[in-house]
């Protein structure tokens, strides 16, 4: 989708509805964040519950941004992607005017070490869907 001129990657969860809103593009390569891996790990990776929300990998250099802050998890020194208030209002898409500015975007939930942690879970959970979970390509970690 494109709002006011921004490329926007908007996902939401199926079992609850919620809505993520996020600029498409990933502010340390530019390449767009719905090309790379998609995951919303909460309910079967501890570390992930923290964030409350998917994480999007971006497809150039892998680095993961948490769909609620905006926040690169990867890199602490890579610019959060802006990141909209949205919601469904009368079967309609509603994006906030202005991408958020508020104290959450760009904060920091995980430590690094947990950061770390998520982009291999994330690595793992993509072995398994390309090669299965069974595949000799990887040992699966484990969830701490």
């Amino acid at each position: 989708e494109h709002w006011r001129g921004e490329s926007v990657l908007i996902l939401r969860n199926r079992k609850s509805g919620r809505l993520w809103a996020a600029g498409n593009h990933c502010p340390h390569a530019g390449y767009p964040l719905s090309e790379g891996d998609i995951e919303d790990l909460g309910a079967t990776f501890e570390i992930a519950a923290k964030l409350d929300a998917p994480v999007v990998s971006c497809p150039a250099h892998a680095y993961i941004f948490d769909m609620q802050r905006g926040t690169c998890l990867s890199e602490s020194k890579c610019p959060p992607t802006t990141v909209f208030e949205v919601a469904i209002k009368d079967g309609d898409v509603h994006l906030s005017k202005q991408p958020r500015a508020d104290e959450e975007v760009g904060s920091h939930v995980l430590t690094q070490d947990e950061a770390n942690q998520l982009q291999l879970k994330m690595v793992e959970v993509a072995l398994d869907k390309k090669y299965g979970k069974e595949s000799a390509c990887h040992q699966p970690s484990s969830s701490k």
